[in-house]
């Protein structure tokens, strides 16, 4: 069986390793080798650190041996977008100026999964400086998606949900400023949560963006992406923006699909009517509606009030804030930087301070309308991250085509206004184009609803099993990455 370890879900590899039927340290032999196999074609990894994560699976085998297991990731390879710092290691950023740069101290996600006994295997592909939507990055290469390595993965978290895609690692972190987990999760047809601003430490993390950066989980399953998240969520005295979960308190990580049947969906018709939705995507939306209804879900149209309005107020404040955090390199270092990357960083200097406060301001009072119209009679928003099915990396390539401003905007158009809200939001799969590329939609929450997302997802996962979906690894239709 240890030739399909990788194969199974977290929760099957947690089951698995409590049961006695395969040791930790052959998990990771599994995904080494599957790494080895596959990453020549997608470029999800950029390092991997088989020596250590040897050690620590063996650690956590003598811990379940002793009885002393941690919990649910403890033994369970993991991999991360190459943005965390542990304390006197390197992480490249996906670019050419973060290697050689030591950290002071670990990322508290890191810490925390530490803690928990998940074993770091790898260090995943990005784009550079997390700055770009569709996966690009000039300096370490492409990350490419694995239903079709001609098509583009989503950014900023390009090889975390290649990797968790791909079954290179069951679970994987990111980062979303505005929509850089939902979307590429979409993509590449995996979960992927950008949690309530506040909800997970961001401390020991490469910023961007220090009003809109959230971290969070990418998976295979919900129950997976909820059990990641429910360890790394949580105040943190090291980050003063943690803000801890009202009246519930902590995220325990119980995936209940029957509890989603007390909820009620919204779905913002008029948006998506205007928004130039590709056919498949829409048939996707609107067939995953039919199974939530069919299951009892109570599902009625909402109004997003001003949201084209919320994406220029979201926009403006991470180009500022981008472009003030790289001001120095940028001055010192401008050639270091790939094309793609400088030219939407140095964009963030064009944008004058009043309209960046007025856009500070506004964003609680914002929030609160939405609070008090949108999520009135609803509890969760069922909406779309990008409109279209991944494009090809050809057509996004900013080096060789003037079109990939108005396809990036198609990719972030209704991911960017939640950030800039600091609203959970959740991507679910939900089938395939008819090209065989994945699907995906969004479900928005109330701040720190995410077990409402959670819930949602698992009910609807129930009844499809999209995620036993797998790419097509290793047939002929699969091109090198190089």
């Amino acid at each position: 069986m240890s030739g399909e370890l990788w194969s199974l879900t977290l929760a099957e590899m947690s089951a698995g390793l409590a049961a006695g039927t395969f040791s930790s340290v052959e998990l990771v032999e599994a995904h080494a080798a599957r790494i080895e196999a596959h990453n020549p074609a997608l470029n999800a990894v950029l390092r991997v650190d088989l020596e250590g994560a040897r050690a620590a699976g063996a650690a956590a085998d003598a811990r379940r041996a002793k009885g002393t297991a941690r919990g649910p990731l403890d033994g369970i390879p993991l991999a991360h977008k190459d943005m965390f710092w542990r304390k006197g290691a390197a992480v490249s950023g996906g670019s050419a100026i973060l290697p050689g740069v030591t950290g002071a101290e670990t990322a508290t996600v890191l810490e925390r999964l530490d803690a928990a006994g998940a074993v770091e295997l790898a260090a995943l592909n990005l784009a550079e400086f997390a700055a770009g939507s569709t996966g690009h990055n000039e300096h370490v290469g492409d990350a490419c998606n694995p239903w079709n390595t001609a098509c583009v993965t989503g950014g900023s978290s390009s090889g975390s949900a290649a990797a968790v895609a791909a079954r290179l690692v069951p679970a994987a972190l990111g980062s979303d400023t505005g929509g850089s987990i939902r979307n590429p999760a979409t993509f590449c047809g995996v979960y992927g949560i950008k949690p309530t601003n506040g909800a997970v430490p961001r401390s020991g993390a490469m910023p961007r963006s220090w009003s809109l950066d959230t971290i969070g989980p990418l998976a295979r399953t919900a129950a997976d992406t909820a059990a990641v998240f429910a360890v790394i969520a949580g105040t943190s005295p090291r980050d003063a923006s943690t803000i801890a979960a009202p009246d519930h308190g902590a995220y325990d990580g119980r995936v209940v699909a029957e509890r989603a049947k007390t909820l009620t969906i919204g779905v913002p018709e008029t948006l998506l009517a205007r928004a130039g939705v590709d056919p498949d995507m829409a048939s996707g939306l609107e067939q995953a509606r039919g199974v939530l209804a069919s299951l009892g879900i109570r599902i009625r149209a909402v109004e997003l009030p001003d949201f084209d309005r919320l994406f220029t107020l979201g926009d403006m404040m991470l180009k500022a804030e981008t472009a003030t955090m790289h001001s120095a390199w940028l001055r010192k270092r401008p050639e270091d930087y790939g094309r793609t990357a400088r030219a939407r960083i140095e964009a963030g200097m064009m944008i004058p301070a009043v309209q960046y406060l007025e856009a500070a301001s506004l964003r609680g009072r914002w929030l609160q309308r939405y609070l008090d119209e949108v999520y009135r009679d609803v509890d969760i928003v069922m909406s779309l991250g990008p409109v279209m099915p991944a494009p090809t990396r050809a057509d996004t390539d900013f080096t060789s085509t003037s079109a990939v401003p108005e396809l990036a905007a198609r990719i972030t158009k209704l991911s960017r206004p939640v950030s800039y809200l600091g609203l959970p939001s959740l991507n679910v799969p939900c089938g395939f184009s008819a090209g065989g590329l994945p699907l995906g939609f969004h479900l928005i929450g109330r701040p720190f609803a995410e077990a409402d997302l959670f819930d949602m997802a698992a009910l609807y996962e129930r009844e499809t099993g999209w995620p036993a979906q797998m790419p097509p690894l290793g047939e002929a239709g699969l091109k090198s990455a190089a």
